[in-house]
């Protein structure tokens, strides 16, 4: 008698919810309202990226360990060169998961810096100030053009390796792609892939 399981997918739910906060971002711009949402999509983005390669690197392959400690571009690579996949770092979408995982290694080791401030006055609401162009990595990166772009480029590498494996089930929850779903063989979790 075979055992049923319930598999959850971490790159799926990180998937669904990159896509929520770009979409309420991108609604919030539109709206002229400044928000963090189109930064959390690219963090999520990153996160996404990288359970997929783990999960198809040591779930499906076998090709290392939750122990591992490769970083997730090689692990990309590495997957790319086991499917006989093309690999240019120097352009969409793998050049945008390089400058992904950089941007993630600089917040997960964030440093405090500051800027000159070239004007100040005192407003209602507060106190406005002006600056130059900053170099505040999560100041540069919050913008949903940004994180658009991220994640489209993220769900293409994810489609491109997943179109190599050897998985049977359906990974589109409901038509429209989104929301969780019981897939066969007991696997569920949420991917939306946008059109």
């Amino acid at each position: 008698m075979s055992q049923n399981h319930l598999r959850h997918h971490a790159f799926a739910t990180l998937h669904e919810l990159a896509n929520q906060f770009l979409v309420e971002g991108e609604e919030y711009e539109k709206q002229g309202i400044v928000s963090s949402k189109p930064l959390a999509s690219i963090i999520f983005s990153a996160f996404c990226l990288e359970a997929y390669a783990n999960h198809v690197g040591e779930y499906l392959l076998g090709l290392w360990n939750e122990q591992e400690k490769t970083g997730t571009v090689e692990k990309l690579a590495t997957l790319h060169q086991h499917f006989k996949l093309k690999f240019d770092r120097s352009r969409r979408p793998i050049q945008t998961a390089i400058n992904l995982f950089k941007f993630r290694s600089e917040i997960v080791h964030g440093r405090t810096r500051s800027a000159p401030v070239t004007s100040m006055k005192k407003t209602e609401d507060g106190w406005e100030f002006v600056m130059p162009t900053t170099d505040f990595p999560l100041v540069k990166a919050n913008s949903a053009k940004k994180a658009r772009r991220t994640f489209e480029d993220v769900t293409k590498i994810i489609k491109t390796i997943y179109s190599e494996t050897d998985e049977k089930y359906h990974t589109f929850a409901n038509e429209d792609g989104s929301g969780v779903s019981i897939f066969n063989s007991g696997i569920w979790g949420t991917f939306r892939f946008p059109d």
